[in-house]
């Protein structure tokens, strides 16, 4: 078991860890994650005597997506679409409750186990927006286990939730039948008493078994909500530092290296590359002082095991004026190749792709002056650092009547009817870092908060023009790279202002050619003069809508060029910023 063989000279070792980060041994001992039925095998003996085809499920959260499912009355419910990843590398995929508070902080890379006491199927619909090769199957997971850093966590729907049903239910079938059945026996021919008398015996004779059967049914629905609660109990006592996953994989540092020679990512502490096993040494010249004295040493090559003692013992053998004195581990003064940290070379990465470009937009008009507008377009890489989540039910019963008849002989009759309403929508706010480590609240649609996941990397862009009373802001798009989805909702292109001069000229003109129609009696020829001054208009306009497009377009051809940029070289992008994040 990976918790087993955690250390070597007092490193800690994780799952993917091949040779000792500190003396560069090669790590014999196996490492390995451990399911839970490994831990224990009989840890579902009991619940199987009550739920046969009780399952569990252990694995790393991948991705997360918020979607909704609908009712045939139009009432809407939300759920968690998530794939698991076990130790072995089989998939789970399957949903879970959104409305559930306990799910607001899910997190990839966070440890999940679902206990499966029978399988349940979601029959409501899915919404017309949601894509049937993204949630492809109705399972869903009433039980569920968050294996937390610290402690664990769970949680379960009520589905297998019991009431007893008491005597009320047998009471009023045994009533309706007696009533029944002295109706039928006073019409084939029985005395009214005689027919009470059967009727009333039939119904007390069925009470008792209908009870009886009722409540056998609550037992074994007791007795199973019993043992998932037990099971559940003996889950949450199973730790991530059992499992192993506590070690699946080293957490990043901010100052964080590449090996030079395999480029895994290392501590900044570390002596061995825990992947290839090189020295991360080099040699060059150093400058160890020994008693206020300074003593050169040429292509000395330091061990990074070996103590500062040993190397200044035999550097002071060549310099005999040099004593001996009380030295430090060499862990204090380790010798490194310059090179920018992980986090250094992730803000590089981010800013490659960050622009910010200032122009002039001219807007061309036919009937006005052109317009000159101070204008930007810029964009930005970000990474998606945290997450909040809620889910928002607003649920509510319209009440109202209705007069059916209205006859004046007879009386009015009403009818009381009944719509309820249900829905359950997304309320989601992203923090993003960009990169020069600021944090701040990232906007996105609503369709892209719902499966975008910490960790993501996001591409913005937007556009601006600056006018006298306000200014003109366009989201240009919104690209998850991580996920490949992105949204173009609006764009300066699309900015179009008639301006006054124009709407008056236009005025001017109309009421000129209505009146010299109305006074000259000539109505084909002002018509046609007022057409054809029109048609000259129109043409201008379409000659200046091509220009303004094309400056348009000019302004934001810098974010849009970043954007392709992106889009082209997705794969090796997200590949080199997995490694550095």
């Amino acid at each position: 078991m990976l918790n087993e063989h955690s250390h070597h000279c007092g490193e800690a070792l994780y799952l993917c860890d091949k040779y000792c980060p500190r003396c560069g041994d090669t790590l014999e001992e196996a490492r390995q994650l451990k399911g839970v039925l490994e831990l224990h095998p009989k840890i579902l003996d009991e619940l199987k005597q009550s739920c046969p085809e009780s399952t569990l499920f252990t694995g790393v959260l991948k991705s997360t997506y918020h979607y909704q499912r609908s009712s045939k009355g139009g009432l809407k419910y939300s759920y968690w679409w998530v794939i698991l990843e076990a130790a072995d590398g089989s998939t789970k995929q399957i949903s879970l409750n959104a409305e559930n508070s306990e799910f607001n902080d899910l997190k990839p890379g966070e440890l999940l186990t679902i206990l499966e006491p029978t399988q349940i199927q979601l029959q409501h619909e899915l919404v017309a927006n949601v894509s049937k090769n993204t949630v492809r199957n109705n399972d869903y997971a009433a039980a569920v286990i968050r294996h937390k850093d610290v402690g664990q966590r769970w949680t379960r729907e009520k589905d297998y939730n019991t009431q007893n049903p008491g005597w009320a239910g047998p009471i009023a079938v045994s009533v309706f039948v007696a009533i029944l059945l002295a109706l039928v026996s006073g019409l084939m021919g029985l005395t009214g008493e005689a027919a009470l008398f059967l009727g009333t015996f039939v119904g007390v004779v069925m009470a008792a078994p209908l009870h009886s059967k009722g409540q056998k049914q609550f037992q074994l629905e007791s007795t199973r909500l019993e043992k998932i609660n037990a099971t559940l109990k003996e889950l949450v006592e199973i730790s991530k530092e059992q499992l192993g996953y506590h070690r699946l994989i080293r957490p990043n540092a901010q100052d964080d290296t590449f090996c030079h020679h395999c480029e895994s990512r290392l501590h900044s502490h570390a002596y061995h590359c825990f992947h290839c096993g090189l020295s991360q040494q080099v040699q060059q010249e150093n400058s160890v002082t020994l008693n206020g004295k300074d003593v050169e040493s040429t292509d000395v090559e330091i061990s990074k095991t070996e103590t500062f003692a040993e190397s200044a013992s035999e550097m002071a053998s060549e310099q005999q004026n040099c004593t001996s004195s009380k030295v430090h581990p060499l862990e204090a003064i380790k010798q490194t190749t310059p090179c920018k940290s992980a986090a250094q070379m992730r803000q590089a990465k981010l800013a490659e792709f960050s622009c910010n470009h200032q122009d002039t937009l001219v807007f061309s008009h036919v009937l006005g002056r052109n317009q000159q507008i101070e204008s930007n377009a810029w964009c930005y890489m970000v990474q998606v650092v945290d997450r909040e989540v809620t889910t928002q039910v607003t649920e509510k019963v319209d009440v109202y009547t209705v007069r059916t008849s209205s006859r004046l002989d007879v009386v009015s009759t009403y009818e009381t009817h009944y719509d309820r309403s249900r829905d359950s929508r997304l309320e989601s706010t992203i923090q993003v870092e960009n990169n020069q480590g600021e944090r701040f609240e990232q906007c996105l649609p609503e369709s892209m908060l719902s499966s975008t996941d910490v960790g993501d990397y996001l591409l913005v862009g937007y556009s601006r023009l600056f006018g006298k009373k306000r200014n003109h802001t366009y989201a240009e798009y919104y690209y998850n790279i991580s996920k490949g989805e992105w949204l173009m909702p609006e764009s300066v292109v699309d900015y179009g202002k008639t301006c006054l001069c124009a709407k008056f000229l236009v005025a001017l003109l109309l009421g000129i050619t209505i009146t010299a129609a109305y006074y000259s009696s000539q109505y084909l020829i002002c018509a046609s003069v007022f057409g054809a001054i029109m048609l000259t208009v129109l043409g201008l306009s379409l000659r200046n809508e091509r220009r303004n497009l094309k400056a348009a377009n000019q302004l934001i051809k810098p974010i849009m060029d970043t954007l392709y940029r992106v889009r082209d070289s997705k794969q090796q992008l997200l590949t080199f910023l997995l490694k550095l994040s």
